[in-house]
């Protein structure tokens, strides 16, 4: 069985819906739930939508987490505090960060700098690919 997680209502970032969706088991059966889902879950994605500043409407912002054994491990030694950074280094994979998301939609002026600060995870981050596309668009 495969298992895909969609996370769009109060947890924000993968690591947060897998702690929560194990939370919800009583302690003594936790290992074993966690040893279940990191056997069959295949990815978790976060969405947020954020108002557009181009036209009306909302655009989405995401998260994508593929399972791979790095992930694996760290889910099944409950280190979840580490999996934004092998998000990070997982590109080749199709994953990216919820701040890359932003960046994004902030560089191709689909939302505001306000909006990408508000529902980032890393400010320095996003301010330093906004000043950076500045920099390059006065060039």
């Amino acid at each position: 069985m495969n298992l895909y997680l969609k996370n769009n209502f109060f947890l924000k970032t993968p690591p947060k819906s897998l702690d929560r969706m194990i939370d919800v088991f009583p302690s003594d059966q936790q290992e074993m739930i966690i040893t279940q889902l990191s056997n069959c879950l295949q990815a978790v994605v976060s969405q947020r939508l954020i108002e557009r500043q181009d036209h009306p409407g909302r655009v989405m912002a995401s998260e994508i987490m593929k399972i791979n054994h790095g992930i694996r491990a760290c889910m099944i030694e409950r280190k979840f505090e580490q999996l934004i950074g092998l998000i990070q280094i997982g590109t080749q994979e199709g994953m990216h960060t919820i701040d890359e998301s932003l960046a994004h939609l902030l560089i191709n002026k689909h939302i505001s700098i306000n909006d990408a600060l508000l529902h980032c995870r890393d400010e320095d981050y996003i301010k330093e690919n906004f000043d950076s596309a500045q920099t390059s668009a006065k060039s």
